[in-house]
């Protein structure tokens, strides 16, 4: 008796790959529009508060720019496959996100306050620099991660923990959890953090993993619930 022969790895068909591709240059083509949107929206901040616009008023742009291109490249190695709209509609967002907050430095130094505005100081800076971070840590999740279904085996456990720390800031003391009346954050010392935003994604891991394996169940009417 002859041991089976294993066989070889299957290649993806061209057509599959040639809509990779387009779906990556698509990817790609959103991410520059998504960055044009972000640079117009500097440059009218700074006209607007500062009645100027400053040489380098784009670099924060630009900085985003090669951040959401590096992972553009992680994906395009790692999940060719992926929906293309994604990453351009967080790079906007966020992008837009960083626009607002710069707004505030903008604003202190119209008034005379004292404002630092280098590219990763006050509340612009520090968005821009967590940004940095965040998108490390997926491209780093997303290229060790070689398949996206293991999170399923522990989809009951995210649910939990995400339940949880969905309602520690509102069981902690006042000190330890509130600013400007919101009970939302966990402060230590300098530090504070929001535990719901860890609890968002955990839950829509869960809910992703329960959706799909009960799909049949819900698509029937019936008096049970879930």
């Amino acid at each position: 008796m002859t041991a089976a022969a294993v066989s070889p790895p299957v290649a993806a068909p061209p057509a599959a790959g040639k809509r990779a591709r387009r779906a990556r240059r698509t990817e790609l083509i959103l991410l520059v529009l998504g960055m044009i949107v972000v640079v117009g929206y500097l440059a009218a901040a700074e006209a607007n508060l500062l009645d100027t616009i400053t040489p380098d008023f784009w670099v924060p742009a630009g900085i985003l720019g090669v951040i959401y291109a590096a992972m553009h490249l992680v994906i395009r190695l790692r999940a060719p496959y992926a929906d293309p709209v994604i990453l351009p509609v967080v790079a906007t967002l966020n992008g837009l996100g960083v626009v607002f907050l710069r707004r505030l430095d903008l604003g202190k130094a119209k008034t005379g306050e004292r404002a630092d505005l280098s590219i990763f100081a006050g509340e612009g800076g520090r968005q821009l620099l967590w940004t940095a971070i965040a998108v490390a840590m997926a491209a780093v999740l997303l290229w060790f991660l070689t398949d996206h279904r293991t999170i399923s085996r522990y989809a009951w456990t995210l649910g939990f923990v995400g339940i949880i720390l969905m309602m520690l800031p509102a069981i902690l003391p006042r000190r330890f959890s509130e600013v400007n009346g919101a009970k939302l954050w966990i402060k230590l010392g300098s530090f504070s953090i929001q535990p719901g935003e860890f609890a968002k994604l955990m839950l829509a891991s869960f809910f992703a993993y329960y959706l799909v394996r009960k799909r049949e169940v819900l698509a029937l009417a019936s008096k049970r619930v879930l």
